[in-house]
């Protein structure tokens, strides 16, 4: 990574560190909801009396009381309190029978009363988002993970009509404003309204951040950009748990994640249009300033604009190729078909199983702080690993074997949970470990799969499916707990690595151009060094 970078020009360095500082904050929006949605140990009330529980425990006690509501004297009541209701079992022993009169009445909670301290809270503990209203939490993350899918659809066709800056940036300011406005919600329903509004724009700035960084950076250091974004993203996710200690309370919390992007409006000097997009707008005048400004940055004499004007004309010719034509012929072959719907089902169990660890770091035995912080290092040291193994081995093998391992690990964790929370915890990290090399090689091995014509496209049609089945991601967060449906979800990871067998090796083999050269990728020779790394789209 760091040779390529030296290699970079000045003006390409320079633009390389700014972009993938820009991905720190990508992870901001979907962590904002172990803020919200945090859910201490609470205990129900009615009456004006507390009742001491903690969610998913029962207690027992006796005492006297007259029933107001039936006008009966009954000489000793037990209470019991469960999760989400007060169950009440009257006997009365002035009744000649062996077991007494027993009346038993189910009342609700009237209100909660949670174990927090000082100014520390969520929305869950301010809304009552327990028991009857647990749903909304479930509810807020689908709406929030349905709006990524919508978002990435349309930001992609935006990008590709108003320029990849533009998008980057709108997309961005429009994601801070949106975080720093949930800490105004007033209720249940604006809050699922605001989390589904912050769900749109978020991730659409991190495919544009790629797209722009593939099109302006030359082609060997692609791999090493993508590593860069992705690592960022990782070490964000180091930074939430960091700012969520300091500030409990949820509100002022969202609020300083949306004041945060006070930090990007120097982008709006710091970074340029793609100079791809440029040419293919037509826009030569643009394009003409754009490429003298690089080149006075880097000290170079202007002749270079004539080359530059020309590769650019020469990419834009090889993508001109038709690609509908691409995919009606591609449906011609069962091979691809099978391989476009195995990278499909992959992708989305990987993207599934990701975000619900993410997500569920709350729920984990210890410190809940440092829990999120040591699981977000995991991911760091993942993806760093999982970078320089990928020079050396099999990205189809890697795939496999994260996968499946991880699957292992999320089957065997309730079992753990049983004698060891301790145990539990570290079996988790290890899932997210697996699960973020199986995320970072996907979009390195997946592009090799496919010819030109349809190689963004089916890496776009992947990302959009695996984002709309995180609808799921509760389902499988509830789940965690359950030997059945983990072991279920464990099977679907498995498979996940069963039918990526057969699928063809693709580590430094030369990006097939026809869909003859991908049916035949095993015979295609590997890449010279200047062709080594693959430009990705995320």
């Amino acid at each position: 990574m760091f040779e390529s970078i030296r290699n970079l020009k000045p003006y390409e360095r320079r633009f390389f560190i700014l972009m993938i500082i820009s991905s720190i904050t990508n992870s901001f929006p979907i962590l904002t909801f172990l803020v919200t949605q945090y859910q201490p140990p609470f205990r129900c009330q009615r009456n004006n009396s507390t009742l001491a529980t903690t969610k998913g425990t029962s207690i027992g006690a006796a005492s006297s009381l007259h029933n107001s509501t039936t006008g009966n004297n009954f000489t000793s009541v037990q209470v019991i309190v469960e999760t989400c209701h007060i169950s009440l079992h009257n006997f009365n022993e002035s009744v000649s029978n062996s077991s007494g009169a027993n009346l038993e009445e189910k009342l609700p909670c009237e209100s909660f009363q949670y174990d927090l301290i000082s100014n520390e809270n969520s929305a869950l503990t301010e809304f009552n988002l327990v028991c009857e209203d647990a749903w909304v939490n479930d509810l807020a993350i689908s709406l929030f993970m349905w709006a990524i899918t919508i978002g990435g659809v349309c930001g992609g066709i935006l990008s590709d009509r108003f320029g990849r800056k533009a998008i980057f940036l709108a997309s961005t300011y429009i994601q801070f404003f949106l975080t720093f406005t949930v800490g105004f919600a007033t209720d249940k329903v604006s809050y699922l309204v605001l989390a589904f509004l912050n769900g749109g724009s978020n991730m659409i700035n991190y495919g544009a951040a790629a797209v722009l960084g593939f099109e302006t950076l030359p082609k060997y250091s692609h791999n090493a950009f993508y590593y860069g974004l992705i690592l960022m993203y990782a070490i964000g996710n180091m930074i939430v748990p960091g700012i969520a200690y300091y500030l409990r309370d949820w509100r002022w919390f969202c609020r300083a994640m949306g004041i945060l992007g006070l930090f990007y409006i120097p982008y709006l000097w710091l970074i340029d249009e793609s100079p791809s997009w440029l040419f293919a707008s037509k826009k030569t005048e643009e394009l003409g300033k754009l490429i003298q400004k690089i080149n006075k940055y880097n000290g170079e004499d202007n002749k270079v604009s004539t080359n530059r004007i020309m590769l650019l004309k020469q990419e834009d010719e090889r993508k001109a190729v038709n690609v509908w034509k691409t995919w009606r012929a591609l449906f011609k072959h069962r091979n691809l078909i099978g391989r476009l719907l195995v990278v499909v089902y992959s992708w989305s169990m990987t993207s599934l199983i990701y975000y619900a660890i993410v997500l569920n770091s709350n729920s984990l035995i210890g410190n809940r702080f440092l829990n999120c912080f040591v699981s977000a290092c995991t991911e760091v040291v993942a993806l760093t690993l999982c970078y320089f193994i990928s020079e050396k081995v099999e990205h189809r093998h890697i795939f496999i074997w994260s996968i499946a391992i991880g699957g292992i690990a999320i089957a065997i964790t309730p079992f753990i949970a049983e004698s060891s929370g301790i145990g539990a915890t570290v079996i988790t990290m290890i899932a997210r470990f697996c699960a973020s090399i199986s995320f970072y090689i996907l979009y390195v091995y997946v592009p090799v799969l496919f010819p030109t014509t349809m190689r963004n496209s089916a890496t776009g049609l992947s990302t959009s499916i695996s984002r709309l089945v995180g609808i799921l991601t509760p389902l499988v967060m509830h789940g965690a707990s359950s030997k059945i449906t983990s072991v279920m979800f464990a099977g679907l990871l498995i498979l996940a690595a069963l039918l990526n067998l057969p699928l063809p090796n693709t580590r430094n083999k030369k990006l097939p151009s026809t869909i003859e050269e991908a049916l035949k990728l095993e015979n295609i020779k590997s890449l010279s060094d200047d062709e080594e790394n693959i430009p990705l789209q995320a």
